[in-house]
């Protein structure tokens, strides 16, 4: 079943694989106007990859679009970061 009117989000790591995701998808020739790209900090991306253990303990404190900020507690350490989102 298509559910063509379905919001899709893809998240990635940095600015820079957001856009390399804009190119590709622009040059498939994918639908405009339903994807949200949501751009992470590399580094913060990689400080909490470095954390994730078997078991985790994630607490989202804040998720705000405008502007965009995250705030959350990743295995007793507190993460204050700004994102960003294109929409294609």
């Amino acid at each position: 079943m298509k559910c063509h009117d379905a919001e899709i989000w893809v998240v990635k790591r940095s600015p820079a694989e957001v856009e390399q995701l804009r190119l590709a998808m622009k040059k498939a020739e994918l639908r405009e106007n339903r994807y949200n790209l949501l751009a992470l900090d590399s580094e913060l991306f990689n400080e909490v990859c470095g954390l994730v253990q078997q078991r985790n303990d994630v607490t989202l404190f804040t998720c705000d679009f405008d502007p965009p900020k995250l705030q959350f507690d990743f295995n007793g350490l507190w993460f204050d970061a700004e994102f960003s989102v294109l929409r294609f």
